[in-house]
């Protein structure tokens, strides 16, 4: 008789884009609680929609309220050099940070983003998850470099 068990580790799912792809704003990622609460941006990290942001439903599904648009995130450099790591759209095709220059690409893993960037030798990788009934999204980065650097997260 067939065994009814899952196997241990099923094999990820994952879509990679390149720096070009990767920066369109019409391709969007949606990370969900299992509650009513979300999280919603372009792949790269973008919000470009007026609901962009993590938003969190006190009573699910009505009574949402958004807590956090984007992090603003800063590389700064052992000499003082800095690098605005996140961008904002705030008109139509119009970015506040650098975040989208220094973009080299983005994985969706099981449908989970990993934005990765580089810039002046060091290398950031953003991964974003919900955990289930949590109300929370979760930023993880591995920062690479050679040198000490600071990564600013307000």
């Amino acid at each position: 008789m067939p065994s009814l068990t899952p196997p241990a580790s099923l094999p990820a799912c994952t879509h990679t884009f390149g720096p070009g792809q990767a920066r369109d704003p019409d391709l969007e990622v949606l990370l969900t609680d299992g509650l009513g609460s979300f999280s919603l941006s372009s792949v790269a990290g973008v919000p470009t929609r007026c609901y962009s942001a993590l938003n969190v439903s006190e009573r699910p599904p009505v009574e949402r309220f958004a807590h956090l648009v984007a992090p603003l995130e800063v590389l700064t450099l052992p000499d003082g050099q800095e690098r605005t790591l996140h961008a904002l759209e705030i008109g139509p095709g119009t970015f506040e940070g650098g975040g989208l220059e220094v973009l080299t690409g983005v994985t969706l893993r099981d449908l989970l983003p990993e934005r990765e960037q580089f810039w002046r030798g060091v290398q950031v990788r953003r991964r974003a998850f919900m955990p289930r009934g949590s109300g929370t999204v979760a930023y993880l980065y591995d920062v690479v470099s050679r040198e000490a650097v600071t990564l600013t997260l307000g």
